[in-house]
């Protein structure tokens, strides 16, 4: 007799077996293997399933076939329960809030001991109070498991900040001593410059309880990293090579990013350092690099990195490629990478870099095109696709375009945040702030992001009390986010309140939050040279205010006029003002550029923050004046300045 297991028999065989209301798991294991997709729901609408057949046949395989809703609801109308291998089977597949509330449903039986799956869960969906139910329930029973405490803290890590989960932190060391995951859950939450004293005072606690590990140190290595603090992760790493916790290739992949993003052949060496130590560089590695480079904007350090990768066919790292070459001002570059990939290699999401390379450079026309394009040559139909279509209708106020493909996609998935943010933020720069606001009620949590787009827009049309509310709202979720005060301090600024422009300076003085410091980026002859603002530091800085101080000068009789409502903090003279607004990052980094290269030549600056109202007018105006091109990528887009215009339209 043939085996059932052959797709051909397998029909046959299912049709005739129906009558079989609790079939052995060995059977529905190959069902599920190798039956048609039409037999196998059939089967499963049918039997008379038990706790046995489903936790003991390959729910891993079953999930990939039908989807988990369906799965859960099969278990819930048989009174199917959970054990430990299913519950973690389910809660990894699970796809909504609302089935994870099901999937719980089947896991009543086991107490409080399996509660770190359900935490995790729920944490994935952002559904913190979930988390705490579950969390306060089971440390009342077991105070003592370390996974229930990992959970929450990795929870909390990523849905709120350092304070909050510091608290829970705290109150666990009251129970037990932290491990590995305990310690980078809460190091995590130091991602940022301004967290960098409370990085260091984790360390300190970490050599005080003797901890050590590979895992750890590379936490503390990233930690550093993220706030800023490359020579102290450098310190740490160089300690690691030295003990019997060797770096791993997540060790090296985040120092290599972070050199990467200033000093690529540094971070080349470091590359061929760590091949020498027998670790390959896989495609994450390689996608680090790229990140570096695309931080930095160098074109130079963008080439040598494509000549190491380019007879790669890693999607990863072909998205990443054209990622790279938008990011470093050369989008001709990026379509050449687009254009040598194969039409049945380019997935979903190759196409929306190469969408979302257009848009950051202004060409909402080209993005546009190529998504309708990607439509007729029966790509699968994607969020994050779709989504760059609607960012690249953002930068130029299509409304109406970005509504069509945002019900397009809303009609096709369960719509994630970052596809309604997109749509916010249509909303909110073109001024229909009410139907933003409207919006926002349809999202089932709303992120900073989402806030933060509302809020840019009552800035730019100066809606203050819808701005406020805004604000209101993301202080909640995000407490410590300077971009929140620094959008209202210019909305209060642009109105007219300087009293209320004040004391927003003092509350975040009060709260320890400080502006992300700005700095720019030019590449002369292959070499990057990098300005904070104010700088004084660079050799050549007296000859870059005086050319700075002659160009403002021609403006001025020209009609220029510096806008100070950008100004976070007051000056005692308008002189003054007028100074500091001179040193912007990327003032200065033009100023070097038009000493350091023949006149007409184009410059390309980067820089990390947004660029404000009275750079963005100035450098349209010394455009014209130098008869250059000038284009400046902030942390929004790219803008084109050319004979006193700007590729955005003044729509930023």
């Amino acid at each position: 007799m043939q085996s059932i297991l052959r797709p051909k028999l397998l029909s046959d065989y299912t049709r005739r077996t129906y009558t079989l209301k609790q079939p052995s798991p060995t059977y529905f294991n190959s069902l599920v293997r190798s039956g048609s997709q039409n037999d196998l729901e059939k089967f499963c609408d049918q039997i008379e399933t038990n706790d046995y057949i489903l936790n003991h046949i390959d729910c891993t395989q079953l999930l990939k076939r039908i989807p988990t809703e369906r799965v859960v609801n099969m278990m819930m109308s048989k009174k199917v329960r959970s054990d430990h291998t299913l519950l973690t089977k389910l809660a990894k597949s699970c796809d909504s809030l609302d089935v994870a509330k099901k999937i719980e449903s089947t896991a009543t039986h086991l107490g409080t001991q399996y509660t770190n799956i359900l935490i995790a869960m729920y944490s994935r969906f952002g559904s913190l109070m979930d988390c705490q139910r579950l969390f306060a329930k089971a440390i009342k029973t077991d105070p003592m498991n370390i996974w229930t405490w990992n959970s929450m803290l990795w929870a909390s890590a990523r849905h709120t900040n350092y304070e909050e989960t510091y608290k829970i932190f705290q109150e666990m060391q009251q129970h037990l001593a932290p491990d590995d995951v305990s310690w980078s859950a809460i190091l995590s939450t130091c991602n940022a410059p301004n967290y960098l004293p409370m990085g260091r005072q984790l360390h300190s606690q970490i050599n005080e309880a003797a901890a050590s590990s590979t895992v750890l140190n590379t936490n503390l290595i990233q930690m550093y990293v993220n706030c800023g603090d490359e020579k102290s992760a450098l310190r740490m790493f160089n300690k690691m090579q030295q003990s019997r916790d060797q770096p791993n290739r997540i060790t090296w992949t985040i120092l290599l990013r972070s050199i990467a993003s200033h000093n690529i052949d540094q971070a080349l060496d470091k590359l061929n350092e760590m091949i020498s130590s027998g670790i390959e560089p896989d495609s994450l590695c390689w996608s680090a690099l790229i990140q570096g480079c695309k931080d930095s904007g160098s074109l130079t350090s963008a080439s040598k990195i494509h000549q190491l990768v380019k007879a790669t066919k890693d999607p990863i790292i072909q998205i990443n490629l054209i990622d790279m070459y938008t990011a470093c001002g050369d989008i001709n570059a990026a379509r050449h990478i687009f254009d040598d990939i194969s039409n049945q290699d380019r997935t979903p999401d190759i196409w929306a870099a190469m969408v979302r390379g257009y848009a950051n450079h202004g060409d909402a026309a080209k993005a546009i095109h190529l998504f309708k394009e990607s439509q007729t040559k029966d790509v699968p139909f994607s969020e994050i696709l779709s989504t760059a279509a609607i960012n690249a209708c953002a930068h130029v106020g299509w409304v109406d375009q970005a509504y069509e493909i945002f019900n397009q996609t809303k009609s096709s998935f369960q719509l994630r945040n970052y596809s309604y943010n997109a749509m916010v933020d249509v909303l909110s720069r073109a001024g229909r702030l009410k139907e933003a606001e409207d919006l926002i009620q349809e999202i089932p949590r709303p992120d900073a992001m989402t806030w933060t787009a509302l809020l840019g827009g009552c800035k730019i049309h100066l809606d203050l009390d819808r701005g406020e509310r805004a604000f209101r709202k993301l202080q909640e979720i995000d407490p410590v986010n300077s971009s929140g005060y620094v959008l209202l301090s210019n909305l209060y600024a642009a109105l007219g309140k300087p009293q209320e422009r004040t004391l927003i300076r003092r509350s975040m003085d009060q709260h320890s939050i400080k502006k992300v410091p700005g700095f720019s980026r030019i590449e002369i002859d292959g070499k990057s040279h990098e300005f904070f603002v104010e700088d004084q530091n660079h050799p050549q800085i007296q000859a870059i205010e005086d050319e700075l101080k002659k160009m403002f000068g021609q403006m001025e009789e020209m009609g220029y006029q510096h806008n100070f409502n950008v100004l976070l903090r007051d000056f005692e003279t308008q002189d003054d003002a007028k100074q500091h607004l001179c040193r912007h990052s990327e003032k200065l980094a033009i100023g070097y550029g038009l000493i350091s290269t023949p006149p007409k030549t184009a410059l390309k600056i980067t820089k990390n923050l947004r660029i404000c109202e009275d750079c963005h007018a100035s450098t349209k105006m010394l455009a014209k004046l130098t008869e250059r091109e000038i284009s400046i990528r902030d942390a929004n887009r790219w803008h084109h300045f050319r004979d006193g215009k700007c590729s955005c339209n003044d729509y930023f």
